[in-house]
């Protein structure tokens, strides 16, 4: 019997060194590339001293819509974009906005993207196996609770890449072949959600009280806000959602908190000339809304 164990315990130690030396090159590989997501995106929240006196918030619109440098120039105020795309409101303000404030000085202005996506509580956060390098931070104990397809035994080899290492492996690979695609300039459609059972909007769903409590803690911090809606391809982008009731809850809840509401969803209606996809502006269609919304917000502020 102790022969066995010894050899068990042999075999477990050759197994776990392997994926020690693994787990090391895939997150100093995956941390020190800044132009792969979320490493580019994240890292303004938690690796760099940003102290900006603008910050934007929100998923992937708030990421690809807005030109800080563009904001910076006509505001003339510092303007750190937190956009993070691909999750709901609740991951934003956990692992992106909590984490800056904690490592910056509290911003003096808010730009909130919204959409109506972000606040569903059916939209959990998707195993994801790019966030693993971060996965042993204490801000991301909200992503293992929160993920159907994760456990606190993530954060511990070998769990941490089961079923997924060879899509890790895969990954390193991409990533040191510096494979990029090359944008698209035309105007593509993209049948977001084509497949899935979207609920109606339910206004005191757990995203919706935290999205309140976000918009009080903020107002008694002294830091002026705004939620914004920023453009939409009307035709394609709004199918499967009902964006007036949506506009309606939002409108509702910025009012009682004291707060504007900018909605810019239909600005350039279904003028390809401005999208790439139906929620996203194009380069040209990026500068054109960072320096409309920083006007109005400069006569606002």
């Amino acid at each position: 019997m102790k022969r066995f164990l010894i050899k068990l315990s042999c075999v477990a130690i050759l197994w776990l060194i392997p994926l020690y030396i693994f787990q090391y090159g895939y997150d100093t590989i995956s941390l020190r590339h800044d132009n792969v997501w979320p490493r580019s995106d994240m890292s303004k929240a938690y690796d760099e001293h940003v102290d900006a006196d603008l910050i934007i918030l929100g998923n992937s619109r708030a990421a690809q819509n807005y030109l800080p440098e563009v904001l910076d120039s006509v505001l003339s105020m510092k303007c750190c974009n937190l956009g993070l795309q691909g999750y709901p409101f609740d991951f934003t303000y956990n692992v992106m906005y909590r984490p800056y404030i904690q490592r910056n000085l509290m911003p003096k202005y808010i730009i909130l993207d919204v959409a109506p996506w972000a606040y569903f509580d059916d939209v959990n956060p998707r195993y994801n196996l790019d966030l693993l390098p971060y996965i042993n931070r204490p801000e991301f104990d909200f992503y293992i609770e929160t993920c159907p397809e994760l456990s606190v035994l993530f954060k511990y080899l070998p769990f941490k890449y089961r079923g997924h290492l060879v899509d890790c492996i895969d990954k390193v690979q991409t990533i040191l072949s510096n494979k990029v695609e090359e944008p698209k300039n035309e105007y593509f459609k993209t049948n977001y959600f084509a497949n899935e059972d979207h609920h109606p909007l339910e206004c005191n769903s757990r995203i919706i009280e935290l999205f309140k409590r976000f918009l009080d803690e903020t107002k008694k911090k002294g830091v002026k806000m705004v939620i914004v809606c920023s453009p939409t391809h009307v035709k394609d982008g709004c199918s499967h959602f009902d964006m007036d009731e949506f506009h309606d809850m939002v409108d509702s809840l910025a009012e009682n908190a004291g707060i504007p509401f900018l909605d810019y969803s239909t600005l350039y209606d279904s003028d390809t000339l401005f999208f790439k996809d139906p929620m996203h502006l194009k380069r040209y269609g990026r500068e054109r809304f960072s320096k409309t919304i920083a006007m109005t917000l400069k006569s606002l502020w």
